[in-house]
């Protein structure tokens, strides 16, 4: 539904944090598990810091403080997974060569 989309509110994850904790006030959570991989990991985190009695425990699984690549910092793991195999395949020819 692109009618309850707000640009301004999902500019950053606190906006889909704030949508966390009215859907876990809703169902009536308490004490909760609350299981988030990658991005999810730290709309949770920043979740249980607005509304820390909704969870009893957090399961992080590979979360990121950061999101965007900065300088020598990549964030990218496409990029990252392709540079290593670049760099693979420099040392093999240089091998080859010799």
């Amino acid at each position: 539904d692109l009618s309850a989309y707000d640009k301004t509110k999902y500019s950053t994850l606190h906006g889909y944090a704030d949508d966390l904790v009215e859907i876990s006030r809703a169902l009536g959570l308490k004490d909760a598990v609350f299981v988030g991989h990658s991005v999810s990991a730290m709309i949770g985190v920043l979740a249980s810091l607005k509304a820390p009695n909704l969870f009893g425990r957090m399961v992080l699984v590979g979360p990121s403080a950061r999101y965007i690549d900065d300088g020598d910092y990549v964030v990218s793991v496409a990029r990252v997974v392709k540079e290593d195999v670049e760099e693979v395949e420099d040392e093999a020819s240089a091998e080859a060569e010799e």
